[in-house]
């Protein structure tokens, strides 16, 4: 039975590839990202139908670095990275307008940001048209990350297993949050999670007093996105998930949870099916970044935070 490398090949061959101009990135001028280039990068984001508001930039600016690719006034590309404790980075929305493709905007932009990282390890969700750039710049496929959204039917929602309390109690369980989001994410992201507790709902699992997983949750594109989700099990995943959707109920919510930890057909069941998805990859990886641990990480904060 083919392999999940064996897909992903297959899938990069049906792709389009272009020889682009070697003039031609030249036509454009990178530079750093700023709060004033917000609104027109969210504008490029909206012509591809992604679903980040003007918030949800300036969150992700706010936590890293980017650059924009410029001609004249126009922002014809992005990309932004995110630095975790000085040990791995995170790249993400990589755009290039629709009228600035083939040229080889895109591989530059990726390049540039490699360049500032060096030779960071680096973690990446690429969309099907990314596959062949970033295969191309040295990242290697890890994981499959499916997208679940929809509205969670209350009726199919099972019966509470374990009760999860909603709310972090103080900073000391905040710093508990961190190292057990370290340990499921596989680095640590101390900065990104208090950040994150500034605007999201935490759902927590306790066990012997102790914080054992948390589900995240934050309102995004008219809906909520659950996530991060940090459990022991598949088991306790569920009852994490199932307390985010109790505490909003008939909300549209999303999920963006890796293929082989098992969650997608329940998700389904309940009212979230899959909607698509990604590639995760990453560039200059040792192999313990790489390994499934306990707790284990059954959904991301996003696809491009990881």
């Amino acid at each position: 039975m083919p392999g999940f490398s064996d897909y992903f090949s297959y899938v990069c061959d049906l792709l389009p590839q272009v020889t682009p101009h070697e003039d031609c990135p030249r036509m454009y001028e990178l530079t750093p990202m700023q709060a004033d280039h917000l609104p027109r990068a969210h504008r490029l984001s909206a012509e591809e139908l992604w679903p980040h508001q003007p918030e949800d930039w300036a969150f992700m600016l706010r936590l890293g670095d980017g650059l924009v690719a410029l001609r004249g006034d126009e922002i014809c590309g992005t990309i932004l990275w995110w630095r975790h404790a000085a040990s791995v980075a995170t790249l993400g929305m990589v755009l290039v307008g629709r009228n600035h493709r083939g040229c080889g905007l895109g591989r530059r932009l990726v390049a540039a940001a490699q360049e500032v990282l060096r030779d960071t390890p680096c973690w990446l969700c690429a969309t099907p048209e990314g596959l062949p750039l970033y295969t191309k710049r040295g990242f290697e496929p890890t994981e499959v990350i499916v997208k679940c959204v929809g509205r969670a039917r209350s009726q199919d929602l099972p019966p509470a297993t374990q009760p999860c309390r909603v709310g972090l109690s103080n900073a000391a369980e905040l710093g508990d949050v961190i190292d057990l989001d370290a340990v499921a994410r596989g680095w640590a992201r101390p900065g990104l999670i208090r950040a994150l507790a500034e605007l999201a709902e935490f759902h927590l699992l306790h066990r012997d007093g102790k914080i054992t997983g948390y589900a995240a949750t934050r309102p995004f594109d008219g809906g909520q996105v659950i996530g991060p989700i940090a459990a022991a099990s598949q088991a306790d995943a569920r009852a994490l998930i199932r307390s985010a959707l109790v505490a909003r109920p008939g909300q549209i919510s999303r999920i963006d949870t890796p293929e082989h930890h098992g969650l997608v057909p329940w998700l389904a069941e309940i009212g979230l099916p899959r909607k698509g998805g990604g590639t995760a990859m990453m560039a200059n990886a040792p192999l313990s970044l790489r390994r499934s641990a306990a707790p284990r990480l059954f959904g991301l904060i996003s696809q491009a935070l990881g």
